[in-house]
């Protein structure tokens, strides 16, 4: 086989167990059995019950340590964590993880690529809020203040004015921070 794909004996059993795997995940009924969710960890019923019916059946008949793996990508681990977590070889982790697409969440998909509960995304959502209240023209708190408030740092105000900035909602005033730039009435229409 690995003269056939042109690539070593150990190339060639990760790029077959790859196609195996890659197999048994788009066509679940010609995997085995399904295990009984009953009988996973409470951290695998969690992560499986985010997922849509068809990816939540596929996984089930996967092996332990393949289901596994990727339920850890997708609450975002990196290989080298889900390697030792697990205690796969780093070959295997990567096999898995790169020959299939990471299984998605059945929910509405996050526009920004970020955590939805992230620290920055819940100061946004509290200036937001106060935002409402002002009057466009108004300036923001300073990012000491806000640091403050918060209790985060200077990145994540950052963040958080990245976000309003791109809703529209604030805009820069030169050296002195940032200003409302839309009333309450324009708000109502972006929400």
């Amino acid at each position: 086989m690995a003269e056939h794909l042109g690539c070593g004996d150990t190339a060639a059993l990760l790029r077959a167990r790859a196609a195996v795997l890659r197999l048994q995940i788009d066509n679940p009924e010609l995997s085995r059995e399904p295990v009984a969710v009953e009988s996973l960890a409470a951290w695998e019923r969690r992560a499986l019950a985010e997922l849509s019916p068809a990816r939540r059946e596929a996984l089930l008949r996967l092996e332990s340590s393949e289901r596994q793996a990727l339920l850890l990508k997708q609450q975002g681990l990196s290989k080298r964590e889900i390697s030792e977590r697990l205690g796969l070889s780093h070959d295997t982790v990567a096999v898995i993880t790169r020959c299939v697409s990471t299984p998605r969440t059945a929910g509405k998909p996050r526009a920004t690529g970020r955590r939805a509960n992230s620290k920055f995304t819940q100061v946004a959502d509290e200036l937001r809020e106060d935002i409402k209240a002002m009057r466009p023209g108004d300036r923001l708190p300073r990012r000491k203040d806000l640091m403050e408030r918060f209790g985060v740092g200077s990145r994540t105000i950052d963040n958080a004015w990245a976000v309003l900035r791109g809703e529209g909602l604030i805009e820069a005033n030169g050296l002195y921070g940032y200003t409302v730039a839309r009333s309450q009435d324009d708000m109502e229409q972006v929400a």
